[in-house]
């Protein structure tokens, strides 16, 4: 199932994922994960 994220919730996602200490490597290759849409 594909998903299309409101900004807002990207935003969100974005801080908690930073929040979690992910690298900014890893949240742009979870950005470009199939099926992942902005």
């Amino acid at each position: 199932m594909c998903f299309r994220w409101c900004p807002k919730y990207v935003d969100e996602l974005f801080t908690n994922l930073d929040s979690a200490g992910l690298s900014q490597k890893e949240i742009n290759t979870f950005m470009t994960l199939p099926c992942f849409h902005v």
